[in-house]
């Protein structure tokens, strides 16, 4: 789905659906993904659920078996949703818009040219201080609001889309 490349010694992320999807001389300027942090409380919860389950496969009788191999499998589809939710998101800030896709078969896209843009902000929880993680708000005119969740170093991100918008703005 999504793709690394190197250029000048760093690690770039290129997303999928917004780069086929560029408009005439529109170019990715900031491309991030979600932190992987951000899905392992579910991950955790699904693996204790799962736990819970194991020793009824070893009762003998037929009936806590079955129990025991749905709540397996029930976790395996949990954890396998996680993995790909955080896949499915693109966050990105080109010389003309902000985009955030999310979907793998449906996509939902956000996006807000850079001239409408009126304040990014951080935001983060307390797992985000400690883990590296947070949120960029956009606001833009008329109350419209994207926010790129789950990102990490988010201050540093900021200051490039900063950059950004002081090059390609208003």
């Amino acid at each position: 789905m999504a793709k690394q490349k190197k250029e000048n010694n760093k690690n770039t992320y290129f997303p999928d659906y917004v780069s086929k999807n560029l408009g005439k001389e529109e170019k990715i300027l900031v491309a991030e993904k979600v932190n992987g942090w951000l899905y392992w409380p579910c991950v955790v919860f699904m693996l204790l659920f799962a736990m819970a389950f194991i020793p009824t496969l070893f009762v003998g009788t037929k009936d806590a078996m079955v129990v025991g191999e749905i709540g397996i499998m029930m976790f395996g589809g949990f954890a396998f949703f996680c993995y790909f939710s955080s896949k499915a998101v693109e966050m990105v800030v080109t010389n003309k818009r902000v985009i955030l896709k999310k979907g793998i078969f449906i996509h939902n896209t956000d996006e807000l040219r850079l001239e409408k843009v009126e304040s990014t902000n951080i935001k983060k929880s307390l797992f985000g201080l400690i883990l590296g993680y947070g949120t960029i708000v956009f606001t833009g005119t008329g109350n419209k609001v994207i926010k790129f969740e789950g990102i990490d170093n988010p201050q540093k991100i900021k200051n490039e889309i900063d950059d950004i918008f002081y090059k390609y703005g208003k």
